[in-house]
């Protein structure tokens, strides 16, 4: 072999090597990038969930079926009992059956797990489940509101917490 192949030949394996280096680099750039960019939408993503919840919280204390109003005049955040209790009692029994009212909150809701307790006062405290339907993965957000809970038969007011728990 002459001298001129064996330069030639070096300096195509130097070419070649500077060419794979650059291919790694560029290559472990693009794995780094990407698992930055994961991370973003994944928190994205997060947030999107945890605005999701706090706009369902707070669209359920209006809805009218669990809604106060006396003489016609609503109340901020407050949560009637008589109608809780109804609504309670119809979505419990409507779960087992699959009925019109249990897919009707499915369709509004999806799954999620809505309580309603009382915390204050002490005596006579109770708990509510208002709807469940749990979900088949582990991701899921919890958000509690405080609520005034009305008494309508008793005219009393009590101090009660709602927890909006939703499954992705």
């Amino acid at each position: 072999m002459s001298s001129r192949n064996r330069k030639s030949q070096m300096q195509i394996s130097e070419t070649i090597f500077a060419v794979i280096i650059i291919i790694v680099i560029i290559v472990i750039g693009l794995v780094f990038y990407s698992k930055a960019k994961e991370g973003s939408l994944k928190e994205g993503m997060q947030k999107d969930r945890m605005d999701r919840l706090v706009e369902m919280a707070h669209a359920l204390t209006s809805w009218p079926e669990l809604e106060c109003s006396i003489m016609e005049t609503r109340e901020f955040d407050c949560v009637d009992v008589i109608k809780l209790d109804v609504l309670t009692e119809s979505l419990g029994g409507a779960a087992s059956s699959a009925g019109y009212s249990f897919n009707y909150y499915y369709d509004l809701i999806g799954r999620a797990r809505i309580t309603i307790s009382q915390v204050y006062p002490f005596s006579g405290a109770k708990s509510w489940v208002v709807y469940e339907r749990k979900g088949t993965s582990r991701t899921e957000e919890t958000i509690t509101l405080p609520v005034s809970l009305y008494d309508p038969i008793q005219k009393r007011y009590a101090l009660g917490v709602l927890e909006l728990k939703m499954y992705e």
